[in-house]
């Protein structure tokens, strides 16, 4: 069975229930007390189905406060199978006493629930590089009261796993990764993480094995019974992973689902800044690296301008280039100007700027000193995957 948080249900905030068996105990009962006594049925339904919500036991609790206040100012009655004003008093002090319970429940593990995301948000702020923010955060979910975590990316349209954290069986992570990679699944309308990408919502599924939509290798490794899973999105809206989570054999609820949305957010537009600062520290050395090789040619007296700095262009940069276009770079290596590149070539200096800028195009470089780093070191094949 999956259920979503809708737009109200959003604007109500996530759904709460009460976990003190005791607590539970002495709702139901007052509930049914106040009912019986005023010969009422229940406002919002049953006991047992309110106390899945702690907002509607609170108003259960209300409602009944005031039934018990308005019968209180009635003349009493003749009856004498009648409640006494007295039992009415008593049972209003009681569902007051109950109500104060509940109260200080949900004020007590909402507070628990912003420590714990609080703690996990730090940890994402406090990442320095992109590889840190990556290990940290399977451990940082955890912290939010998770026994399992799986961290996916994904990739040309498809949903692959790429670390896990099992607190209860460190042996079974590699299993779960391996059978959420081995073989990637298309992100189409039969995979249950579509949804997500579409509506970029977190979803809760309390059936995972009954679900038909759910990824076939990572039920069986992972043998969820119920688990929560929110999308990585970046600026932009893209969906670029997922964050998966569990509590082992215990049910997930739309509370874990609005927890781990919130990470999930502050881990998107960390992966976002330190993504960028990556490939800037990236171009920043190649560019390093083309300087300090033609600081070496000049250095050695320049030698002929028509000299191959590091030795012959790499195979993919010939296949890239034209004879005139790599003539053009080997003297752009040299720090030859486009003036000097035109009385060198004995061309126009116009027909060199137009040179330089289908070199730079085909290397898909967004400068000369890119460019020639490139023709220095190969053709760069981007950045590693995160």
């Amino acid at each position: 069975m999956l259920t979503r948080a809708t737009a109200s249900g959003r604007q109500r905030g996530p759904v709460l229930p009460l976990r003190d068996p005791v607590l539970r105990g002495a709702v139901t009962d007052i509930i049914h007390r106040v009912d019986r006594a005023l010969e009422l049925p229940s406002v919002n339904g049953s006991a047992r189905t309110v106390l899945e919500d702690g907002e509607a036991v609170r108003a259960e609790l209300a409602v009944r406060l005031v039934r018990l206040a308005e019968r209180l100012r009635e003349p009493a009655s003749r009856d004498r199978w009648a409640t006494t004003q007295d039992q009415l008093v008593d049972l209003l002090l009681d569902v007051r006493s109950i109500s104060d319970r509940v109260e200080n429940e949900l004020d007590g593990r909402w507070a628990s629930l912003f420590s714990r995301l609080r703690d996990a948000v730090a940890t994402v702020r406090r990442a320095s590089r992109l590889d840190e923010l990556i290990a940290d955060t399977p451990t940082a979910v955890c912290g939010l009261g998770f026994r399992r975590v799986l961290l996916s990316s994904v990739e040309e349209g498809t949903f692959v796993a790429r670390h896990a954290l099992d607190l209860d069986d460190p042996s079974r992570e590699a299993v779960i990764v391996h059978a959420g990679s081995d073989r990637p699944l298309l992100l189409d309308r039969d995979l249950r993480e579509t949804d997500m990408v579409r509506t970029r919502e977190p979803v809760v599924v309390t059936d995972a094995q009954g679900d038909p939509r759910g990824h076939p290798g990572l039920l069986r490794a992972t043998g969820w019974t119920s688990y929560v899973a929110a999308p990585v999105t970046v600026r932009d809206g893209e969906v670029i992973g997922f964050i998966h989570a569990d509590r082992g054999a215990a049910p997930v609820g739309t509370i874990d689902a609005e927890a781990l949305r919130l990470y999930a957010e502050a881990y998107g537009m960390a992966f976002e800044r330190l993504a960028v600062e990556h490939r800037t520290e990236r171009a920043r050395d190649r560019v390093r690296r083309a300087v300090a090789a033609m600081e070496s040619v000049f250095e050695s007296g320049g030698g002929d301008a028509g000299a191959r700095p590091g030795g012959d262009p790499r195979p993919e940069i010939e296949a890239l280039l034209t004879s005139r276009e790599t003539e053009v770079l080997r003297l752009m290596a040299t720090g030859a100007t486009n003036a000097a590149i035109a009385a060198r070539l004995v061309i126009a200096e116009g027909t060199a700027k137009t040179h330089v800028k289908n070199i730079l195009r085909k290397l898909d470089a967004g400068n000369r000193a890119e460019a020639v780093s490139r023709f220095l070191g190969g053709v760069d094949d981007g950045d590693d995957a995160a």
